[in-house]
């Protein structure tokens, strides 16, 4: 009996420090190639505001570029995270996702803001579970307006399936 609540202790606290969030600094490449510091954490698992770091704006792109990427040292996200926690787009933007990293993705929309317990929303956006975004390939996806109505504060968090510890947000602006 003591073995179990120990075991199931060490378990909970394992799974607190993985999900701790933490600020490292990196950059990202936008797709006009310049580079824009940005912050890399990875999210709170709890929702409202301060979830995610302040979105990078870029809605004066029509295009954008979001690298899955190996964890910077010290990163929570394993075994990779989305380079850019939060971007901030526009109504139309195409949003490319491409993988980095050593392992398969998805890229899917979930239900509300809570990454906690996704529920994945599919009519948003979904890569999908059965064909994974493989090492060196993409996912695009062009914002249209039920992404932008999709939540009151326009905000749609997303996640890997796989690796539901991977999460992200879009602020979408018209």
């Amino acid at each position: 009996m003591h073995k179990k609540i120990f075991i199931s202790l060490l378990v909970f606290s394992l799974v607190a420090v993985i999900l701790a969030a933490c600020g490292i600094e990196d950059t990202a490449t936008t797709p006009s190639g310049t580079s824009t510091p940005a912050t890399q954490t990875t999210a709170a698992t709890t929702p409202g505001a301060g979830q995610f770091p302040t979105p990078v704006d870029m809605t004066n792109q029509s295009a954008v570029t979001i690298n899955i990427i190996l964890p910077p040292s010290g990163a929570a996200c394993t075994p990779a995270c989305f380079a850019i926690p939060n971007v901030k787009v526009k109504v139309g933007t195409t949003i490319t996702w491409v993988n980095k990293s050593t392992t398969g993705h998805t890229v899917t929309a979930i239900v509300g803001e809570n990454p906690s317990s996704p529920t994945p929303a599919p009519k948003i956006f979904d890569s999908g579970v059965a064909s994974l975004i493989a090492t060196g390939q993409s996912y695009t996806y062009k914002v249209d307006t039920a992404a932008y109505n999709f939540n009151k504060d326009h905000v749609v968090v997303y996640y890997c399936q796989v690796h539901p510890i991977m999460v992200a947000a879009l602020t979408i602006v018209q």
